[in-house]
């Protein structure tokens, strides 16, 4: 039996959310993306000299670094999967707007009928 499947869009509003796990501090780092209107395929931080690091998921759904990300200010990249990015500042002590989200599109009438 074939199946076949795809993204949706979740019917979101406003901006995407940053959840730092409690314990977190500058030197161990989990965040949890939160409030996205597309599945999430990676998360790095910038690493003060325009460059990136990118951050592992964990089975438990944060994103861990295990020697963590500093004091701030910090940027984040969110990739989304069809690899659409959103560069944000934020930092433990508060969120802050990314770029907006991308539209949630038209279902197709097939997928309209799950809502």
């Amino acid at each position: 039996m074939d199946i076949s499947w795809q993204y949706i869009a979740c019917p979101v509003e406003g901006p995407i959310v940053y959840h730092f796990k409690d314990g977190s501090n500058p030197w161990w780092t989990a965040v949890q993306i939160r409030n996205h209107r597309h599945a999430i395929q990676s998360f790095a931080v910038g690493d003060g000299s325009g460059g990136w690091i990118d951050v592992p998921r964990v089975d438990y759904n944060y994103f861990v670094k295990d020697d963590g990300v500093g004091d701030g200010p910090l940027t984040f990249q969110v990739t989304d999967v069809s690899e659409t990015a959103s560069k944000t500042a934020a930092s433990p002590a508060g969120r802050r707007r990314p770029r907006r989200q991308r539209p949630v599109p038209a279902l197709p009438v097939s997928a309209q009928s799950f809502r």
